[in-house]
């Protein structure tokens, strides 16, 4: 009966998003309040304004309206709106992970493919006077429900588009390209990659058809999601060192992503041939040649693909970044400080220090 609706910007005024809400929840007969100004990497001081506005209207339901950041910042809010006035937010859920035993039941209304936040329970919140952008699973937070519907993506700009893409490949190479083999989930994976390969040029073109859209929201979903990923644990890699470039210089996520998986996945490949290899196999029907000789094919690929689509390579290819002369070692113990200064990636052990220093030397100058 009273739905409390967060978004971002003002994009959803001009696509009729918050209209289409509004009226469906007049319909419903619900008392309704909009809390927006959610950035791209939701920033947390502005989830706290929201948690006191949750607090004194006290919804019985959240409601997402945007992409995967709303999502997000919403699932925060679920679960911060339960704890204790006095406590520090941050430091109980996202250092401590110190969860309430209930959450202000959620769901979306999507408008932007990528994240696969719609159907999953983590959420990623940054904090920029600490420079600081860190990730969260909490079972109290999948959404109730998640609605999507194409035509609110085909006003997308391009950079939005191209993210999409971009981080929902980055998505399935984080969750797939590890050294343990499990055939019928890893055909899964790659089926999810060749697709994205496939419709990722077209998709970001301007008139680009409403079937394409579908396509893309369906590979997004499942690039990012519990059923495939049975039996595979996760790297995430390239993810937990791209957060950090968020953090510090304001890259889009997408594009910090798209700044590391050149040095990531070379420094990383004599550690994960034989599936490299098998995807030059599956997506781009590479058989001829040593498994080495068709993991370097897939990851030239790769790199390919992301220049395809205008993807920043490195740091100082995106327009605003002022880097200093010791940021290269700032960002390492920036990364570190997040993994408790321990080796991360598949097992926790795949990327060193050393790793990541030598990863982050060719991504930012």
């Amino acid at each position: 009966t009273r739905v409390l609706c967060t978004f971002g910007g003002g994009s959803i005024d001009k696509n009729g998003r918050r209209q289409d809400v509004n009226e469906s929840l007049k319909e419903l007969e619900c008392e309704v309040k909009w809390e927006g100004g959610i950035l791209p990497n939701p920033q947390y001081d502005r989830l706290v304004e929201i948690t006191a506005v949750i607090r004194e209207y006290k919804p019985d339901l959240l409601i997402a309206v945007g992409g995967g950041s709303v999502s997000d910042a919403t699932k925060f809010l679920a679960i911060a709106a339960k704890l204790d006035e006095n406590a520090d937010l941050w430091e109980e859920i996202m250092i401590k992970q110190h969860f309430p035993s209930t959450a202000i039941t959620m769901g979306t209304v999507m408008t932007l493919p990528a994240t696969g936040s719609e159907w999953n329970c983590g959420f990623v919140i940054s904090r920029k006077s600490q420079n600081m952008k860190l990730s969260v699973d909490c079972t109290l937070c999948y959404p109730l429900f998640s609605l999507w519907d194409p035509r609110y993506t085909m006003t997308l700009p391009l950079r939005q588009l191209r993210n999409g893409v971009y981080d929902s490949l980055i998505h399935c190479i984080d969750r797939y390209v590890t050294p343990v083999i499990v055939p019928m989930f890893d055909n899964f994976w790659l089926s999810v990659v060749k697709e994205l390969i496939e419709i990722g040029p077209e998709v970001i073109k301007e008139g680009s058809s409403i079937e394409l859209h579908e396509r893309l929201i369906e590979a997004s979903l499942f690039a990012i999601n519990g059923v495939f990923s049975l039996e595979k644990e996760c790297d995430r890699g390239i993810h937990i060192i791209g957060h950090m470039l968020t953090a510090k210089y304001g890259i889009d996520h997408a594009a910090t992503l798209s700044i590391i998986v050149k040095p990531f996945l070379e420094n990383q490949m004599h550690k994960k041939l034989t599936i490299l290899a098998k995807s030059a196999e599956f997506v781009y029907g590479k058989h001829d040649g040593t498994e080495e000789e068709k993991a370097q094919f897939f990851v030239d690929k790769i790199i390919q693909f992301t220049k395809d689509l205008g993807m920043p390579m490195k740091v100082s290819d995106w327009e605003g970044a002022e880097i200093g002369e010791n940021d290269v070692e700032e960002i390492v113990q920036m990364v570190m400080k997040t993994t408790n200064g321990k080796s991360f990636g598949w097992n926790n052990s795949m990327v060193t220090e050393e790793d990541t220093r030598t990863i982050l030397k060719q991504s930012v100058l």
